[in-house]
């Protein structure tokens, strides 16, 4: 089980605060280093818990490979969907994902109700959140910036900044 620090379980506070105002896609901002995948990996326990379908999706093999370590941390089963693996269960609670595989195999019937995206400030995700409106999407990212983010993001979660956490001592 992952221990949060405090500004991570203040984080998660706002985004389902962000989520019961309305906010159906949201921007979780945190400085590199302070530990988004911790954060989205807790919030994706919480839904496993209740039993909400979710995707997470990474851009890279790293971060991918990360993603199912810290998932394993939180006690998370996770179908993967990865060019490797051509079959997929589709009726799992938890997916991982590469975007551009996700893309690919558009004959998939999965139905999320949140999806969770790592790198939110890379262009590459627009296509899957325009295949998916619906749903709830938690953005992370250290950089908010690019064209895409006005489009399909309401609301910004930003809780701490470099100069705090080098003072905390977490950086």
């Amino acid at each position: 089980m992952i221990s949060l620090r405090p500004y991570q379980g203040e984080s998660i506070l706002q985004l389902r605060q962000g989520f019961a105002e309305g906010h159906k896609r949201q921007v979780l901002c945190l400085p590199t280093g302070a530990g988004k995948t911790v954060v989205f990996s807790d919030m994706v326990r919480m839904a496993a818990e209740k039993g909400t379908v979710t995707i997470v999706l990474t851009d890279r093999t790293e971060l991918f490979k990360q993603t199912i370590k810290s998932l394993g941390k939180v006690g998370v089963p996770v179908e993967e969907i990865s060019p490797d693996k051509k079959t997929v269960y589709e009726d799992a609670t938890i997916y991982l994902a590469m975007v551009e595989t996700l893309k690919r195999r558009k004959h998939l019937s999965i139905s999320p109700q949140l999806i969770i995206i790592d790198e939110a400030h890379k262009g590459n995700f627009t296509a899957i959140l325009e295949q998916y409106p619906d749903a709830r999407v938690i953005g992370a990212t250290a950089t908010p910036e690019g064209k895409h983010f006005f489009k399909y993001y309401s609301s910004i979660v930003q809780n701490i900044d470099i100069p705090d956490l080098v003072e905390q001592g977490f950086l």
